[in-house]
């Protein structure tokens, strides 16, 4: 049977973010960890109800830009309710395999989502090719354990197979998709990867 994410995130949206405790002290180090800074773009992918953004924003401030999207109907409502106070930030529907943007982004987040995107490669190429300007950075994180990851997704019938893999094997497909690996660990609380679009060709060897 064919699964639909729309459908099996628009039914938890309501409840997301209740059922889900989020630790903001480690949300803050994490998206500390990413680099971003003040005047900075941000694509925010599998946004959710809007989690991480409040602390996007709080890196960019009032001169930088971000954009939260997410396949499910609910879930956009939600983040674009709460998060209505700022004027830089903006949340759209989209399916990330099809999102298309005219314009390149300084850094693409992806918080507690990567394991739910069926064909990894293709992710990572149309974040290198398409959505981040030269020398901008792709960064793959979690706010629990690897292990917490994937006993949470076990036990549900619908994304029980969406595993985390260990973040070396996350970091070899950064590798192959053409990003310079800048960071790469994981411990008992968190989980994070992150890779670089080389500004130049030769980066890339």
């Amino acid at each position: 049977m064919q699964r639909n994410d729309r459908e099996f995130f628009n039914a938890l949206a309501e409840s997301w973010d209740t059922t889900r405790a989020h630790d903001s002290a480690r949300l803050r180090e994490l998206t500390a960890r990413t680099g971003i800074g003040p005047g900075d773009t941000v694509l925010d992918i599998g946004c959710g109800t809007g989690v991480l953004i409040p602390f996007l924003r709080e890196r960019v401030g009032d001169s930088g830009c971000v954009l939260g999207i997410d396949i499910a109907d609910n879930m956009v409502e939600l983040a674009a309710h709460k998060l209505a106070r700022f004027d830089n930030v903006a949340i759209r529907r989209a399916d990330i395999m099809e999102f298309a943007t005219d314009c390149q982004f300084q850094h693409v987040t992806c918080l507690n989502f990567f394991p739910h995107i069926q064909d990894r490669p293709a992710f990572l190429r149309k974040a290198i090719e398409e959505w981040l300007a030269p020398g901008g950075f792709l960064h793959v994180f979690h706010d629990i354990s690897r292990a917490q990851v994937n006993a949470i997704h076990g036990e549900s019938k619908t994304v029980k197979e969406d595993r985390l893999p260990p973040c070396e094997e996350v970091g070899e497909l950064f590798r192959a998709a053409g990003f310079v690996l800048e960071a790469c660990f994981e411990t008992d609380e968190s989980y994070f990867v992150r890779g670089r679009k080389p500004s130049e060709t030769s980066e890339r060897l």
